[in-house]
């Protein structure tokens, strides 16, 4: 008898509770709460697509990634990357075009201020190919590195003037 006073005692304990001619409240009112505390969980699983679309760009570093890891290992000097290139803006559009808006100061008086392109993610979203180049020889394919809801970091072997070799860019764009 001992035995089995301690096995229902637990359930004695919260019949109070259960005060109910019938377990359907009780079980309804404990299945209502677990799927209202998962419906309050908030998913951030965006894609890289929405992530590009999500706001307008602009540049923030760029240099030369020496190991091959998506990362600037050689800072770009300033005086290297011009000023009417660090205050453009470049909004992706989620119907694949886009656009750079050359900001208050430009390269050449005779650009126009805003100049479209086209843009398109493949080989699994790390792969972004654009009509122009939006910055800092970032055209054509690019490799996407990382992109997040305040960066995107953007990768592209170039032939450089001057160097023997192609080097490997980096480009860093936030909101």
């Amino acid at each position: 008898m001992i035995l089995k006073k301690s096995l229902t005692f637990p359930l004695e304990k919260y019949r109070h509770f259960m005060n109910l001619k019938s377990p359907k409240l009780f079980n309804f009112i404990i299945i209502a709460t677990l799927l209202f505390v998962a419906g309050c969980s908030k998913s951030s699983s965006k894609t890289r697509a929405e992530y590009l679309a999500s706001s307008s760009w602009k540049y923030s570093a760029a240099g030369i990634d020496q190991d091959g890891n998506g990362t600037i290992d050689i800072a770009a000097p300033s005086s290297l990357v011009e000023a009417c290139l660090t205050d453009n803006t470049i909004t992706f559009k989620a119907d694949k075009t886009g656009n750079i808006d050359e900001g208050s100061s430009k390269c050449d008086a005779s650009d126009p201020q805003i100049v479209p392109f086209t843009w398109e993610l493949s080989n699994n979203d790390t792969q972004l190919t654009l009509s122009t180049s939006i910055v800092v020889g970032i055209g054509n394919d690019a490799k996407v590195v990382e992109i997040t809801d305040s960066r995107l970091v953007l990768s592209k072997t170039l032939t450089v003037a001057g160097f023997p070799v192609p080097v490997p860019v980096v480009v860093v764009l936030v909101h």
